[in-house]
């Protein structure tokens, strides 16, 4: 059953005022300053400017908490409102004092030290149930800083009694806690901060909620209401904390954007790993390529030297069985050879007892002689004739003495010829040296450089890191924390095209090596006292000014590491140092005083440099930058092309060289012409035609002598016989000498080849058997003389393919790690967009050689984390969908339930008001939706975001997904972007709009409509402001609640609220708050206590003395009127 809020039995119910007293608070000074109503309706009076404001700001301080719903000074004018403060009020200012001389204003203050400034509060409450409730607040001053005391005891309490003596150690403190908390009952709560103060003092005196604290504040002051509409929703109707649900809800939008982020990041990764995977793989194929054909080479090698110690066990079995062959054919040979000279000796004999016989003898020793003289002049012509072909001359052939000389001469031209040859040999010898010298020293430091380059991301000089590594080795740092400036900046990818000009510009200051304040003792001790071998400079960091670099110069074109802390250092350093101007064309470049252009010209005011020495643009010597790849490509590309003068040098030092041995050669032939006898012992002809002359001698001897002639003949049979003899026999012998060298050399090349054979297994003659069978087509048939050329053609081939795949291995090599760099460093998108990227990639390898566990992670990815994130991201759509919107929605409805609950309660209690007499009338609420379309588009998308299907829990991930994107997100989105529109729309009181119907008591019509107050006059406006007003404190002070009515505020207080009044409409309150049994506390000047004098029990009269402190006098409304009556 609703209790009616004028049917109470006890006209004193609820918690009323009992007393204030107040200490050291605005004029209040030195001594403690009370009131005691008793639970009565009672008056504050006094002059203007006495204190009565300030004695109501005090009871207003202890109820209205939170600076933010209190407002001092109500009384006066709005443009002093905030000219009292809780400090002005500590310190007791009184009064302001102008300076003729400076025209400044100085505040007067009763109590001017801080350090001894003090102020206590203290209203106690009490209701028909003798239930106390003692409120208490203290301040004070800490370090010129204001503390502040809130208290709420359960009993009565007295400033003199439990707060003296004050003391800032906190004595007071712990002798209240002492006295009234020392058993499990506590008395007194303490708190510290004012909305927790706030929050219990609502529940403690029966209120709705906070909102009543400011309701409080708002009747002190009130003269009239100002918007009906607002003052409705503001003050009648229950605000509710939407925005802890909308945190809430804004929360688990945050958990699913994460989830989304989370899944839309594997999606990204896996789209960079896919290419990572199919380098990987291919990197995989090519390197078991070529380790396949390593190792073919190697048992080729193997194979090569098995099988040839095989044919040479088998030859050298063949060549025994030949040269027992040739010892038996030799022996047959020197057995008819003996046989023969005993038939020649016998046959000599007989011819040399023959006359004719004796000169033939003589004619044949001239003619051995001159065929002796004959093949000495063959030969030297044949070697005269060779050196001649040797210098290319134009006679080869000496005919006669002339063609001789000429021979001569001609040597003599071609020494010249020789002697130029052989100095441009040696010439071109040199430079073939010092080149491939050069090109070979070179490439032993590019070898060096990309060695140190494979196990860092530095595009520093190898010599310097090598110094840094020893540094830190020495002072057990970590290489991050001494980073060269060249290491931390490198050119933007979209301004790479400036990369050969700013490298030239910063080069020297990309050398530099950056050393923190708090190493910079240790190294240079070290630096110091160390040899280091090589030249460095390095900067102390220390901390810098902050300043921002000139549009279009160097450090637009750069970016900095976005992880190491001395990058900022770097920036300005570039700030400060290098603030060139970046420009296109000589025009802009006159007009800057310090520019450059991007060819490389660098302009600092009168002063230009541009460096285009070899080597000053080569991409292998830059030295910016935190990733080395584009470095590491140039260096290969030069050590190729290295590797080609080498080859080009090798090739030219062996031309030279046979062109060396050439010359020798003809430096030889022409030495042996020029050193030559003579013609003579060139003349073949003139030996011939001896020889034929004693030919013809013989001839005509062995004509005239038959027998003679019977006897030579035989001779010469026996010699032709002998003569083939001894030859077959020196044909053999050499043949066997041959063969024997043949399988001498073959046992030592045996032997050679024992200690790299003598570790094959059977096993491993089982794989040469099985690596001869796979490439039959070429070894099946290899015999002694092919095994080289077979050996040697495979060798060749297998090598070519080699170079094939490592050409195409260091290509998958270089994409492989081209892929793993846009994993590893990603775009500035992707990186923006997912911050924790390199959190996930910084444990990952960087070279191709461990790309496994890239792979390892796309797995992972694949089948794992990406199922994982989607089925996080439904079951977070379902919760925020499910439950979230669900019950932000359901709480806005219940909202609008209890709005139109709260509506039909108050117009219960309106109803029993009777607002105008003669006809008696009556004041209802009415309300409607308003016509706002924000309010109703918001409703519309709140009730969107809702699924509709009844099976939507089973849909797809898409089709959940995109409601999410499509109805969700946005309404999330438009509530976080305007706290100003989602403070509007989450408050289901804007939802309606509000006003005032009058209507006839006797038949409920309608008889007057109040929408704005400007419509009304004065009295009209006072009398509905108090109807309104009462009847919002019977509502939210917890008056009109059944069951409750003790345990509900029945006590306000009024400041001038008479002011402009007739005594009707004042009457008219102090009526209605009689009816409502609220006790009131009315404050106005002395000239208006007849409009309250009837309905008052108490009167507390403030006087100001010497307009420095106020004083307070009580008395009963009989006393002063007694007063009043003998004045």
């Amino acid at each position: 059953m609703q209790l009616s809020v004028f049917s109470t039995d006890n006209q004193k119910s609820g918690f009323r005022l009992q007393y204030i007293e107040v200490y050291n608070w605005g004029t209040f000074d030195e001594h403690i300053h009370s009131i005691k109503p008793l639970g009565e309706t009672s008056l504050l009076t006094g002059a203007n400017g006495s204190g009565k404001t300030t004695f109501v700001d005090a009871l207003l301080t202890l109820i209205v908490p939170e600076k933010r719903y209190r407002f001092y000074n109500q009384s006066s004018g709005s443009e002093k409102k905030g000219d009292r403060t809780e400090e002005s009020y500590v310190l007791g200012g009184y009064g302001t004092l102008n300076s003729e001389s400076t025209g400044a204003t100085k505040t007067l203050y009763l109590r001017e030290n801080k350090d001894s400034a003090y102020s206590i509060l203290l209203a106690n409450f009490c209701n028909e149930a003798q239930q106390e409730v003692t409120l208490v607040q203290i301040r004070y001053f800490v370090n010129g800083d204001m503390k502040r005391v809130f208290v709420i005891a359960h009993k009565s309490l007295h400033i003199e009694d439990d707060f003296k003596p004050f003391d800032l150690s906190g004595n007071w403190k712990r002798r209240i806690e002492q006295q009234y908390n020392k058993g499990s009952r506590k008395q007194v709560e303490w708190f510290d901060v004012a909305g927790k103060y706030a929050q219990r003092l609502t529940e403690v005196l029966g209120m709705q909620s906070t909102q009543a604290l400011s309701l409080f504040n708002q009747t002190v002051g009130i003269k009239v209401l100002g918007n009906l509409d607002d003052f409705i929703r503001t003050h009648m109707l229950e605000p509710r904390n939407m925005e802890e649900l909308f945190q809430e809800l804004k929360k688990h939008l945050a958990t699913l954007l994460d989830a989304k982020r989370n899944i839309e990041k594997s999606e990204e990764q896996i789209r960079l790993l896919k290419p990572v995977q199919e380098h990987y793989e291919q990197f995989q194929s090519l390197t078991i390529s070529d380790n396949q054909l390593n190792s073919a080479l190697q048992t080729a090698a193997v194979w090569k030297r098995f099988t040839h110690d095989k044919l040479l066990e088998q030859a050298v079995e063949e060549g025994n069985d030949r040269n027992k062959i040739f010892e038996r054919q030799i022996e047959n040979l020197r057995t008819n050879i003996e046989s023969l000279i005993d038939e020649e000796r016998n046959t000599r004999n007989q011819i040399d007892q023959n006359t004719a016989g004796q000169r033939l003898k003589m004619l044949e020793k001239d003619l051995n002689e001159l065929s002796k003289k004959k093949k000495d002049a063959e030969a030297n012509l044949t070697l005269f004739t060779d050196w001649c072909n040797i210098l290319h001359l134009d006679e080869r052939n000496p005919a006669d003495e002339s063609s001789y000389s000429r021979i001569l001469k001609e040597c003599n031209k071609a020494a010249m010829r020789l002697e130029r040859e052989n100095r441009l040999n040696d010439e071109d010898d040199f430079d073939a040296r010092n080149s491939l010298k050069s090109s070979k020293d070179e490439k032993d430091r590019i070898e060096v450089e990309l060695n140190i380059l494979l196990h860092n991301k530095s595009n520093i000089p190898a010599p310097l890191i090598n110094l840094r590594k020893d540094v830190c080795t020495a002072l057990k740092l970590d290489v991050s924390e001494l980073p060269f400036a060249g290491e931390l900046i490198q050119v933007k990818t979209e301004e790479y095209h400036w990369q050969p000009a700013l490298e030239k510009l910063l080069h020297s200051f990309s050398l530099r090596l950056l050393v923190p304040d708090k190493h910079y003792k240790k190294i240079t001790r070290y630096i110091n006292q160390t040899d280091i071998g090589t030249r460095l400079i390095y900067y102390h960091v220390k901390d810098h000014l902050t300043l921002h670099a000139d549009k279009d110069t160097v450090f637009h074109k750069m970016e900095f590491h976005p992880d190491h802390k001395l990058s900022a250092w770097v920036q300005q350093q570039i700030i400060q140092n290098f603030g060139y101007s970046c420009v296109d064309d000589e025009k802009e470049l006159e007009r800057m005083e310090k520019a450059i252009t991007l060819n490389g010209l660098i302009k600092s005011r009168d002063r230009h440099e541009k460096d285009d020495r070899p080597g000053k643009n080569d991409p292998g010597r830059y030295v910016m930058g935190w990733n080395n790849e584009k470095k590491k490509e140039a260096l290969i590309q030069q050590r190729n092309k290295l590797s080609d003068q080498i080859t080009t040098a090798e090739e030219t030092l062996q031309r030279c060289k046979n062109k060396g041995d050439r010359l020798q050669k003809q430096f030889y032939a022409l030495s042996r012409i020029q050193e030559h006898t003579g013609f003579t012992s060139l003349n073949v002809e003139s030996v011939q035609r001896a020889i034929h002359k004693a030919e013809e001698q013989v001839k005509e001897l062995s004509q005239s002598n038959d027998q003679l002639k019977s006897l030579t003949l035989q001779l010469a049979d026996i010699l032709q016989q002998r003569e083939k003899a001894q030859k077959d026999l020196e044909d053999l012998s050499g043949d066997k000498t041959v063969l024997q060298g043949q399988i001498n050399e073959m046992i030592r090349h045996r032997e050679s080849l024992t200690l790299l054979l003598q570790h094959i297994t059977e096993t491993d003659k089982d794989n040469l058997l099985a690596f001869q069978q796979q490439h039959a087509a070429t070894m099946a048939d290899v015999t002694l003389d092919t095994i080289d050329s077979t050996y040697s053609a495979f060798r060749e081939e297998t090598e070519n393919k080699v170079t094939e795949v490592r050409s195409a291995l260091h290509k998958a090599e270089l994409q492989l790690n081209k892929s793993i760099n846009q994993i590893k460093n990603p775009s500035t998108a992707i990186a923006q967009r997912f911050p924790d990227w390199y959190g996930d990639v910084q444990s990952l390898p960087d070279d191709a050689a461990h790309a496994e566990e890239y792979k390892e992670w796309l797995d992972k990815l694949t089948t794992e984390n990406l199922p994982r994130y989607r089925k996080d991201f439904e079951n977070f759509i379902n919760d925020t969908i499910t439950y979230k919107i669900g019950g932000l929605s359901e709480e806005m409805e219940k909202w609008e339930r209890e709005i139109n609950n709260s509506v039909v309660k108050l117009n219960q209690s309106l109803g029993a008001i009777n607002f105008n007499r003669l006809p008696d009338t009556y004041i209802q609420l009415g309300k409607r939706s308003v016509p706002d379309t924000t309010i109703k588009e918001f409703r519309n998308n709140l009730l969107n975001a809702l699924p509709q299907a009844a099976n939507w829990q089973q849909s797809k991930f898409e089709e959940k997904s995109l409601h999410f994107h499509q109805k969700v997100q946005p309404l999330i989105d438009s509530l976080d972007e305007n706290e100003a529109y989602r403070t509007k729309v989450m408050d289901v009181r804007n939802w309606f709009e509000f006003w005032a119907d009058e209507k006839y008591a006797n038949t409920n019509e309608l008889k007057k409509t109040y929408r704005q107050m400007g419509q009304l006059s004065g009295g009209e406006k006072a009398q509905l402001t108090y109807t309104i007003l009462c009847s919002a404190i019977a509502y939210q002070f917890g008056i009109t609640r059944e069951g409750k009515n003790s345990k509900s505020l029945r006590f306000i207080a009024v400041d001038e609220s008479f002011s402009n009044q007739d005594e009707d409409k004042a009457t008219y309150l102090m009526e209605l708050c009689k009816q409502l049994h609220l006790q009131l506390l009315v404050v106005t000047p002395s000239d208006k206590i007849q409009v309250v004098q009837d309905f008052i029990a108490h009167v507390h009269l403030v006087q100001r003395v010497n307009g420095r402190h106020s004083v307070l006098y009580n008395m009963t409304i009989k006393e002063l009127q007694q007063k009043m009556g003998k004045a």
